[in-house]
């Protein structure tokens, strides 16, 4: 880049000497720094384009609002001489009038300003009050010194996100993809790039599998062929029991614990479970909950020590709690707790058990008692009474939907609402915008009509936080929340 402005350097850095007299003449030569760094750089107020309901009550109407730029940190590499901002704008920000504010070793900066993508740049001299255009691409910037000399430019760019970070995008690209029978009573689990679904095919229990493969930045990922287990599971086995625990899968038949092996499955056997079990929950890193068999309230702790499996019962067996039915669906999931991660929450959700019932149930137990809670809370806040119900821990908060649904504003259809709750499970709302399921651009079906084909499906999340749903024929969709799949910049 050519500096155009040399004249008006040696008025602005005219040096001067200073002069001394006693007895003898002494000279004092003052001399000007060479240093010509950009020590920091920011940005202003901008104007950003904003998608809303409207006064009107317009769903995703745009309008421009303003938004002060000045939080997000711009990093500069003085060995590569660069300057961008890591977390990028909000989408929709203008950067074509871009007020900055920079601190450098002199005053006299300049910037190449563009005003065409592939056009010459203009050396210009830079103001705080200036309005620069970065739609362009990035532009250099420079400084002289005090002595005159011209430092290296930086370049300069500002990252604008180009997706809405909090949206939920779906895919449904895999109908190609599908079971041999339809499935129904359907448990998801992921595992090791596998996604496994425990089911019923013509009355007797299956478990399929697919291989997922991601791209090298795990931008996306596709599915294989389903494959069936080459063993047949046993028979009785209960789909909705199928748990990962310690990152081994296990399930329930005929009141019976199995492990999934690579060749197949094996009998667990515990002690202190003469009666067997009835129902897997959930469980963290010591602890799997199940119901033992043939009781209504009766709960007991799972551990294992050197391969070693063992139970104990949850106080005296009367914990206030309500669990649908063996052989119903339920959700669980267990995280650690927010205020102590040495602790886990174990949160379960299932259906109110009869029609007539808004608000479904929701139960909670932390690993340090040995009792669960259930909540209950006024029509507003509580969870909506789900059938078929999906709860998953998701972008730091709970999530719930599945078929149709009872809340305080009425009757729903299935996947007709996501709903999430941010103080684990206590209270719920049901989500207007972004975080929806809105139909996937390559899908000519909706949500509520893929479920409504088979009035079956199962859902997992897997470790790239991609949310998959496997509907009734194999078919299956693909989520992610944006901003859960950006990659950093360094």
């Amino acid at each position: 880049m050519k500096i155009k402005f040399l004249p008006a350097l040696v008025g602005l850095f005219l040096t001067t000497s200073t002069f001394t007299s006693c007895l003898d003449t002494e000279v004092t030569e003052m001399t000007y720094s060479s240093d010509s760094s950009i020590k920091s750089f920011s940005l202003g107020t901008l104007k950003i384009k904003v998608l809303g309901n409207s006064s009107h009550g317009i769903a995703d109407s745009a309008y421009i609002d303003t938004m002060s730029m000045g939080d997000y940190p711009f990093t500069i590499d003085q060995i590569n001489r660069t300057i961008e901002n890591k977390d990028s704008l909000p989408v929709g920000t203008d950067i074509s009038k871009v007020i900055t504010k920079i601190t450098a070793d002199s005053n006299y900066i300049l910037y190449g300003k563009k005003t065409s993508a592939d056009g010459e740049p203009t050396d210009t001299l830079w103001t705080s009050t200036d309005s620069i255009d970065f739609s362009f691409g990035p532009l250099q910037f420079q400084v002289t010194a005090y002595d005159l000399s011209k430092g290296r430019p930086y370049t300069v760019k500002i990252n604008v996100h180009t997706q809405d970070p909090d949206s939920l995008i779906w895919h449904s690209v895999y109908d190609t993809h599908t079971f041999t029978t339809d499935l129904t009573e359907q448990k998801a689990i992921y595992k090791d790039n596998k996604i496994y679904v425990f089911g019923i095919a013509n009355g007797a229990p299956t478990l399929q599998y697919t291989t997922i493969s991601y791209n090298s930045d795990f931008s996306g990922a596709v599915p294989g062929a389903w494959k069936e287990m080459e063993t047949p599971l046993p028979q009785n086995t209960d789909p909705y029991s199928a748990t990962l625990w310690n990152n081994e899968i296990y399930f329930l038949a005929q009141s019976k614990l199995y492990k999934l092996t690579t060749n197949g499955y094996e009998e667990i056997q515990v002690a202190n479970a003469t009666e067997g079990f009835s129902q897997l929950i959930s469980g963290h890193n010591t602890t799997l909950y199940a119901r033992k068999a043939n009781t209504e309230k009766t709960f007991t702790s799972l551990t294992v020590s050197n391969g070693a499996y063992s139970c104990t019962d949850d106080g005296d067996g009367s914990a206030p709690i309500i669990f649908p039915a063996t052989a119903q669906p339920f959700s669980a999931v267990t995280v650690p707790a927010s205020h102590n991660n040495t602790l886990y929450r174990t949160i379960v959700m299932s259906s109110g058990e009869t029609a007539s019932e808004k608000p479904g149930i929701v139960c909670s137990r932390l690993s340090s008692d040995n009792s669960w809670i259930t909540y209950t809370q006024p029509d507003t806040l509580s969870c909506p009474n789900i059938t078929n119900p999906t709860m998953i821990y998701y972008n730091k908060k709970l999530y719930a939907f599945g078929g149709a649904s009872k809340a305080s504003d009425g009757t729903h259809e299935a996947f007709a609402l996501l709903y999430s709750s941010t103080d684990n499970g206590l209270s719920w709302d049901n989500i207007a915008i972004h975080e929806t399921f809105a139909k996937p651009t390559e899908d000519d079906k909706t949500f509520t009509e893929r479920y409504a084909e088979t009035q079956s499906y199962s859902c997992t999340v897997d470790e790239h936080n991609f949310i998959w749903i496997i509907w009734g024929d194999g078919s299956m969709s693909r989520g992610r929340i944006n901003h859960l799949g950006f990659a950093p910049k360094w």
